[in-house]
């Protein structure tokens, strides 16, 4: 499956299954989200690419937007967003085959805008935007932690990340990228010019700083100039 996520203005997932011995037609499965009036959307559609056909599908067990999601084999996966009245730690998974949602353990985070990934069999859930106690709007913050979730003991555990050098004393954003043999990387960015990109061993403890992208974006702008000249 390949995710799109933020489909206008509504935070709703989008998901294709591409062709395959298993899926001989593609289809496209659009979730959540919210409407025109702001209400957060439980709704589930699928689009068959072969036909340019929608059908609508069982819907979710709890109303989202902003949320994580990931696609696995037959399986999406979602996790937290926002609802009707808070941000939640809630998660559950659809099964394409049988048409079915099914809750599975809620995170140890409530979070929106989060990132996800599939490694070695288990789901990361990365960064986002939390709250606090209240688990209300109020006194949103950017979260610097992740989560791992193992499918076959439907459990959450907690990642701490330690950066180093350690991020200036301002309010950072922190942003999945992606992971490649056993290294995650993300992307830390500092107000609205500076953004520098981190990468961490999987199984550690520690993220190390890759690059500055200012210098980057500096570097490869000179490297252009000169060769025009």
């Amino acid at each position: 499956m390949y995710l799109v996520s933020h489909l206008n203005a509504a935070f709703s997932k989008i998901f294709t299954i591409p062709s395959s011995t298993k899926y001989k037609t593609p289809y496209l499965y659009c979730l959540g989200g919210g409407n025109s009036t702001g209400r957060e959307l439980s709704s589930v559609s699928r689009l068959n690419l072969a036909t340019n056909e929608w059908i609508s599908l069982a819907p979710m067990l709890t109303r989202r937007a902003q949320f994580g999601a990931i696609g696995i084999g037959s399986k999406i996966y979602v996790f937290g967003g926002e609802t009707v009245d808070a941000v939640t730690n809630k998660c559950e998974v659809y099964d394409c085959e049988s048409n079915t949602w099914t809750s599975i353990k809620p995170m140890h985070f409530v979070r929106i805008h989060s990132g996800a990934a599939e490694y070695n069999g288990d789901i990361y859930v990365f960064f986002g935007e939390g709250y606090h106690d209240d688990l209300t709007i109020r006194d949103r913050r950017f979260l610097n932690n992740a989560e791992k979730y193992s499918v076959r003991e439907d459990k959450w555990t907690p990642i701490e990340f330690e950066f180093n050098p350690t991020p200036p004393e301002v309010q950072i954003q922190y942003r999945f990228l992606g992971i490649h043999n056993d290294v995650c990387y993300c992307l830390l960015i500092e107000g609205e010019r500076n953004s520098f990109i981190y990468k961490r061993n999987i199984y550690m403890k520690t993220c190390i700083k890759g690059f500055d992208m200012k210098s980057y974006k500096e570097k490869r702008i000179l490297q252009r100039t000169r060769k025009k000249e």
